[in-house]
């Protein structure tokens, strides 16, 4: 891997580097490909929950909450993307985050030019599982908080009666823009907790003390990191312009399409992820070289 020491203070630098990481290190994105197979396999689940016999089970839970429409075509399939929203919750939370420390693992012992495999990095990170389980519903928490708080105001905005003006103007700004808005709110979420699953897994530390060295680090490098979780993100924009799109036209496109955008972008997202945990963990071992 390329010197980390030239990237400490350029973000675009940084990416690139990790961009190039990947390319020349492409065992970096196994523990990424994993998770997708895994992820690819729920979808597949829950495409059939709707059928014999996965619908012994599902089938009560939808027709409670959702109704019995969804149960049939096309509405299971249409129902498909918020299904599989919660259900990547879970992965992420019990395997995600653990792969997640696996590729950070990977990507020290490349930055050491030290061999190492896939399987050689999981039984490193397996003693830290309960911190990494942990920094995942920490995450996920702030996250949601995040969203909360966002939706409290996406609900004050819709009482706004004015189609016109200043009130109006901000109507349309808070309502229309809610998709970018939780975009930006994954990107500043993601970034304030960059550090915490390297820091655990590198420094062998638990989950309180790695939440500090976090934070410590962040007062530095917090531009450099928001930078180097921003830019990789833009790749996910077309998918939420599709996702969006499909959405506004119900009754033109194929319920397919849904399935279709849904693995595009958790493929997109592999990519993304990979990126940016590179650039971030590069960073981490070239600030700690140099403290």
């Amino acid at each position: 891997m390329e010197s980390t020491k030239t990237t400490f203070r350029d973000p675009i630098t940084l990416v690139k580097t990790s961009f190039n990481a990947l390319i020349n290190h492409p065992i970096i994105l196994f523990p990424f490909f994993v998770s997708v197979f895994i992820q690819l396999v729920v979808l597949e689940f829950l495409y059939f929950s709707a059928r014999f016999p996965l619908v012994v089970f599902f089938g009560p839970i939808i027709r409670r909450l959702w109704g019995e429409g969804f149960l049939h075509y096309p509405l299971n399939i249409i129902l498909l993307p918020k299904l599989f929203y919660y259900a990547q919750l879970f992965v992420y939370i019990f395997i995600g985050a653990f792969l997640t420390a696996v590729a950070a693992l990977i990507i020290r012992a490349i930055n050491n030019e030290r061999k190492i495999t896939f399987q050689e990095a999981v039984r490193e990170a397996v003693p830290y599982y309960i911190h990494i389980f942990t920094a995942s519903l920490i995450f996920l928490g702030t996250l949601k908080g995040f969203y909360a708080v966002y939706d409290i105001i996406f609900k004050r905005a819709l009482l706004i009666r004015s189609k016109v003006g200043i009130f109006g103007f901000i109507k349309a700004v808070l309502v229309g823009g809610a998709p970018y808005y939780q975009f930006f709110i994954a990107i500043l979420v993601t970034a304030l907790f960059a550090f915490l699953i390297p820091v655990i897994v590198i420094e062998r530390k638990k989950i309180f003390a790695a939440l500090i060295e976090n934070f410590k680090r962040l007062q530095r490098l917090f531009i450099i990191v928001f930078i180097a979780v921003f830019l990789p993100m833009l790749l996910y924009i077309p998918v939420l312009l599709l996702r969006n799109s499909v959405s506004s036209s119900e009754g033109i496109t194929l319920p397919e399409i849904h399935v279709l955008i849904v693995v595009v972008g958790v493929f997109v997202t592999l990519f993304i992820d990979a990126i940016a945990l590179t650039a971030v963990t590069t960073l981490y071992l070239a600030d700690s070289e140099k403290t």
